[in-house]
């Protein structure tokens, strides 16, 4: 897999993390992934990484992470579930992303308020997508 991004994304929504850090979701046809922007961490293209994230009140979740050519991880998180997947986001106080390979701790995101742009993805994904 190389480190660009080849599927189309209807929808996309972001919202900043510490440290510069970005954090975005993104719906495309069958899909949903998150991104995760990381200015200060350098990243080969195309290497795959493990990641924990970490929501406030929650187990951690384990998922593997593609670095893209821009500088940012992309996982991408298959369910047949849409809304089991958005849920710890739009619910959730804040998530902290670390990766042992990357040296711990890459950022963390506060998520008080991210439910609108959950629903909003979920509304533009609706809209654009058979699913």
């Amino acid at each position: 897999m190389s480190g660009t991004v080849t599927e189309p994304a209807h929808c996309r929504v972001s919202r900043p993390g510490d440290g510069g850090a970005t954090l975005s979701f993104q719906a495309a046809p069958g899909s949903f992934s998150v991104l995760i922007g990381t200015p200060d961490r350098l990243l080969a293209p195309g290497a795959t990484y493990d990641l924990t994230l970490a929501f406030e009140g929650a187990a951690p979740e384990s998922h593997k992470a593609v670095a893209l050519d821009s500088g940012t991880l992309l996982v991408r998180i298959q369910s047949l579930d849409y809304e089991d997947i958005t849920d710890p986001y739009a619910r959730s106080k804040g998530l902290e992303v670390s990766s042992s390979r990357l040296g711990g701790r890459i950022a963390a995101f506060p998520l008080a308020g991210s439910n609108w742009a959950v629903n909003a993805l979920d509304e533009c994904r609706r809209l654009n997508t058979r699913n």
